[in-house]
């Protein structure tokens, strides 16, 4: 059969077996028609489509000794991770892998044997075998992922142990081959291997390192693949423990978001200390530096991007208090985030001025970074907020807008472009004029009105006051009288 088999069954004489878009095949003894072939011509030496079943959503299959049956139900034991009852309209077949028949013992021999044979891989026979383990290996994990299992279910106590000796291998020299039949059993199996989220978030913070040539091939590849885990927004929810008012966890998830900025700024600096040195001259040899880097600088980025939006949102649906833990945590990482772009901004003013350079390269170093892709959509989310909140950012925000204003003047052409793009908007507001949208360094105007609008906002809600005293809400129905209103400049609709 070419097609992908989720669940068989043998009867007496006969077998069926049932494919993932719900279709049932069975062959064998069909003298009472068990095969479901609408006659009862016997034996059926290939397996044959039942008829009658077209269209129909079937979730499990059983053959009995003159008999066969197809379930169109979902069995009730069959239920979420929460232990819900999984309904018909939010599954289209079960997928229930032979693999969860299997014992912890299996993965355990698994074990030894990959443990032994890794000893002396150079040998023909111990590499050969050494390859079925890990294909072995590979399929039950594959199927294993396919069914949802979890790692206590099927591997026990040996999961971190297998995980432990994969992750080995891939610093061991062995022969091409198994390295990469290591690595793909890694990929593929990480739902399975990786521990536990607590475990799973140290195991992040150890991995982290302060420079990226600091890691080894096992390393880079465990540490992609943790971050990969939580860039899935129930990962991260739980990574963060915004709900729990556990102080460990908060500590801990601050000292991630600042491993974060450092590491991410460090690369952005670095690269720009090779454009000083000449050692990058052209945008592709920013593109080959970012791939020396063992986790790609992206992973990094959207892991920080993700962790902000779920506390920004936290924040804006429980309308957090200024005295909130959460919002303290949300302030200091916003407040370390916008001096690690002030600064960035900074060395990239000063590397344009000192040397005559592409400025392309420059731009093409800067807008993956944080003050590119990331802070603005961070400074328009935070406007979600109070402006009494964000006053602590004002201090901050300043010197950014500042330093945003300095690079945008050494960039040559750029302030004309500005002026145009202001002409054209206001010469044709009803055209929708395009033509200056795109184009060289046109992202870090936006990054610097991002910026005006977040220190203005910020400014205008000092400048605002504070809420309606008892004395305004008395006398609000008087102002409002269309009398007295006249000539007011707003309305008192809020009181």
């Amino acid at each position: 059969l070419s097609y992908r088999i989720i669940d068989v069954s043998a009867g007496d004489s006969h077998a069926m077996a049932l494919t993932h878009d719900s279709v049932v095949y069975a062959w064998g003894n069909n003298s009472v028609g068990q095969c479901g072939q609408g006659s009862c011509h016997s034996p059926i030496l290939k397996p044959r489509k039942v008829m009658g079943l077209e269209n129909i959503p079937i979730h499990q299959i059983s053959a009995g000794t003159s008999h066969s049956v197809a379930w169109t139900a979902i069995p009730l034991d069959r239920k979420d991770s929460k232990g819900r009852l999984i309904r018909q309209n939010k599954v289209l077949t079960w997928q229930k892998p032979y693999c969860i028949q299997l014992k912890p013992d299996t993965f355990s021999m698994l074990h030894i044997f990959m443990v032994e044979l890794n000893k002396d891989s150079t040998a023909s026979v111990n590499q050969e075998f050494l390859h079925l383990c890990l294909k072995l290996l590979k399929a039950h994990l594959e199927l294993a992922v396919a069914g949802s299992m979890c790692q206590t279910q099927i591997m026990g106590k040996h999961g971190a142990l297998i995980r432990e000796l994969l992750f080995k291998m891939m610093d061991c020299e062995i022969p091409s081959e198994t390295h990469q039949l290591v690595k793909d059993t890694l990929i593929l199996g990480s739902p399975i291997l990786l521990p536990a989220l607590e475990e799973r978030m140290s195991l992040l913070n150890s991995l982290l390192p302060e420079r990226w040539d600091t890691l080894s091939p096992g390393h880079s590849l465990q540490l992609t693949l943790v971050l990969d885990s939580f860039l899935e927004d129930c990962q991260v929810t739980q990574l963060l423990g915004l709900s729990d008012s556990s102080k460990e966890k908060r500590a801990l998830s601050s000292s991630l978001m600042k491993l974060l900025l450092k590491m991410t700024s460090s690369h952005t600096n670095t690269l720009l200390d090779c454009v000083e040195e000449e050692t990058v001259k052209t945008v592709g040899d920013v593109e080959t530096e970012n791939k020396k880097c063992p986790v790609p600088p992206h992973h990094l980025y959207k892991l920080l991007l993700c962790i902000h939006k779920h506390i920004l949102a936290f924040c804006c649906c429980k309308g957090v208090t200024d005295s909130s833990s959460v919002l303290d945590l949300l302030r200091d990482h916003v407040k370390l985030l916008l001096v690690n772009a002030r600064d960035i901004v900074n060395r990239s003013a000063e590397v344009i001025k000192g040397k005559d350079i592409d400025h392309t390269v420059v731009e093409g170093i800067l807008y993956p970074s944080l003050p590119g892709q990331i802070l603005h959509q961070l400074l328009y989310g935070m406007l979600c907020l109070p402006a009494t909140s964000l006053k602590p950012l004002l201090s901050e925000a300043i010197p950014l807008l500042v330093a945003l204003d300095g690079l945008a003047r050494g960039i040559k052409g750029l302030e004309v472009a500005e002026s145009n793009e202001l002409a054209e908007d206001l010469i044709k507001p009803q055209q929708g004029n395009k033509s200056h949208q795109g184009g060289p360094w046109r992202w870090l105007l936006d990054v610097g009105r991002a910026t005006a609008c977040f220190v203005g906002t910020l400014i205008s809600g000092m400048i605002e006051g504070g809420d309606i005293s008892e004395e305004e809400k008395k006398y609000c129905s008087i102002l409002q009288s269309n009398i007295l209103s006249n000539g007011l400049e707003e309305a008192f609709l809020h009181c």
